[in-house]
């Protein structure tokens, strides 16, 4: 099995929001990221997906330096949204009607020579391999209840997957009653890059702008600088956060990065 790294950097903007409700975090050297989009309104969106991240935060500093298998990296994925789950409903404990809250949540893990992805809502992952994006997951939104049900065609959802994604969420962190986690894995190879955003961002720019980008073979940050500038030239009228890493082969003879995780919590409001 092929072992391999990534370089990665991150950035959140306010865009055409008057708050930011949007979070991330890089963690286990740069080979997990984090992107929660939260709702709620005003300073409740910022506070669940705030508490996302740090939940998420200790399920990654708490977790096995390795995975023996995907099966056991799938199993702490999956774990580690619900106990996101369980901090944001603890949060809306004490709300009610539209003041409760509630957050996206994507985990993307780089593990071997695997890309594997859990996450609830319609935070995106794409992978870039050449000059051809693949969307890794779905978004978790009535249309896609649609089509899994057979009430929506295969080009009708590929329709709604490349444009402006503007839906109701089936799925979040912090609803009530049983949470549904999604995961994907698909292979990665050294050169890939991996992006995972908010929908702020895949709502502003077109899948071209995305490719010419992370194919740019430029860093990771300068990556993270263009994508959040397009989306903000596009007018873009939500919060965009995007998390990149370029995905290499692992230097055996180098020590581990040193330095803590980058984390982000959602800015006071503007």
């Amino acid at each position: 099995m092929n072992v391999l790294s990534s370089n990665a950097f991150g950035k959140t903007d306010i865009g055409g929001r008057a708050n930011n409700e949007d979070a991330f975090a890089i963690h286990r050297d740069n080979n997990l990221l984090v992107v929660a989009d939260g709702m709620g309104g005003h300073q409740n969106g910022e506070m669940a997906s705030a508490s996302a991240c740090q939940s998420l935060a200790a399920s990654a500093t708490a977790a096995a330096a390795s995975f023996d298998s995907t099966d056991a990296a799938k199993t702490w994925l999956c774990q580690a949204l619900q106990d996101a789950h369980q901090a944001v409903v603890k949060l809306n404990s004490n709300q009610s009607g539209l003041q409760r809250m509630g957050t996206t949540a994507t985990l993307s893990l780089i593990q071997g020579s695997k890309l594997l992805v859990a996450w609830v809502g319609d935070s995106r992952v794409y992978r870039l391999r050449g000059s051809t994006l693949d969307l890794v997951n779905d978004d978790h939104v009535v249309k896609y209840e649609y089509w899994r049900a057979g009430q929506l065609s295969d080009a009708e959802w590929n329709s709604h997957r490349r444009g402006y994604t503007s839906n109701v969420i089936t799925r979040s962190l912090g609803s009530a009653g049983k949470l549904d986690v999604d995961f994907r894995e698909v292979d990665v190879a050294a050169g890939d890059v991996v992006l995972s955003c908010s929908d702020g961002l895949n709502n502003s720019v077109t899948e071209d702008q995305l490719i010419a980008i992370l194919s740019s073979g430029k860093s990771a940050q300068v990556m993270v600088e263009e994508l959040i500038k397009a989306a903000l030239a596009a007018q873009a009228r939500d919060n965009v956060t995007a998390v990149v890493a370029v995905v290499k082969a692992q230097d055996k003879t180098q020590d581990k990065p040193e330095g803590p995780a980058i984390e982000k919590v959602p800015a006071a409001s503007k």
